[in-house]
């Protein structure tokens, strides 16, 4: 997440409710019900310290599921095994934003994060450890590593990387990077279908070129992408990370005949008609596709298909 990121409360529901557990989150909540991302950082970091562990990473990182991040968990999911698996997630991790990169060589994962975010160390050890359990979810059988090297911290108590990596554990290393056996390389996942993951993989590539783009409305487009799966989209937010003023920026698309409205609208309606094959509810939808609340998710919905979201959902039926 951005530091000048805001997440609607509903959106974080779970993970809030994890947290109020441990420690009061009333100050989180303000009358247009808006929270800092980072504040929520803020939060575990301090339950963390309080607790004398990084429970809470795992925690949170169990609530990780493959449809958390759309097409590339899906792409994972089908994949033939774990190496496989491994393989898809290091060609397409840039469909979730520019912000991770993701290595895989040697049976050798490698995870690194722009140093210069907010919350690096947090973030780090949460997409590490989120990364791990997404992968755990996958399979029948338990994952199998060689060492584990992390770049962040020895924690005060090591008992939850114990249970999740195993005893070969180091850290304060140079790179964050997890070596997994070649026995369990082969082990295969449950959801393993030659067909789907062709599929996905033509969806995955779709996106990833469409990243990888050099027009700039195609590039704006990128931007929209990686924005509304970081729940952060917003003029200011996709200028800021292009370096133009907003004024710049919306000059440019408006000489290619184009507009920031206008993309978001094209980016939502070609995300909506994927994920509507795969069966989620409108609340699901709209937050995948970056709305901040249901119903103005429903009121678009109605606005792109002249049908409700109801009425196109019996009709597919």
């Amino acid at each position: 997440m951005r530091s000048n990121s805001n997440l609607t409360v509903e959106k974080f529901i779970d993970v809030l409710k994890l947290l109020e557990k441990r420690v009061n989150t009333n100050a989180l909540l303000t009358k247009n019900t808006k929270i800092e991302a980072n504040t929520i950082f803020t939060l575990i970091k301090q339950i963390s310290q309080k607790e004398k562990s990084d429970k809470i990473y795992f925690d949170i990182s169990n609530m990780v599921i493959p449809s958390s991040i759309g097409i590339l968990g899906y792409l994972i999911s089908h994949s033939n095994n774990l190496n496989e698996a491994l393989e898809k997630l290091s060609v397409y991790y840039k469909i979730l934003g520019d912000s991770l990169e993701i290595r895989y060589k040697n049976s050798s994962l490698f995870i690194y994060l722009d140093e210069n975010i907010n919350h690096f160390e947090q973030k780090l050890k949460l997409h590490t450890i989120a990364i791990i359990t997404l992968l755990k979810n996958i399979l029948y059988k338990n994952l199998e590593f060689k060492y584990c090297n992390f770049s962040f911290k020895t924690p005060v108590c090591t008992k939850e990387y114990e249970k999740q990596f195993g005893k070969n554990l180091n850290f304060q290393k140079e790179h964050t990077n997890i070596v997994f056996t070649k026995q369990c390389l082969q082990y295969k996942t449950k959801f393993n279908d030659e067909t789907l993951l062709i599929l996905f993989e033509q969806e995955a590539k779709k996106m990833l070129d469409l990243v990888n783009s050099n027009n700039f409305k195609e590039e704006v487009s990128k931007e929209v992408i990686k924005l509304i799966s970081l729940d952060e989209l917003s003029l200011q937010n996709v200028a800021k990370r292009l370096t133009l003023h907003e004024r710049t920026l919306q000059k440019r698309l408006k000489e290619e005949k184009s507009s920031y409205t206008k993309i978001v609208k094209e980016v939502r309606i070609k995300l909506a008609k994927y994920y509507l094959s795969k069966n989620f509810t409108a609340n699901e939808l709209s937050t995948l596709l970056g709305f901040s609340t249901t119903n103005s998710f429903l009121k678009a919905f109605k606005s792109w298909f002249n049908k409700s979201f109801e009425e196109f959902k019996n009709k597919s039926l």
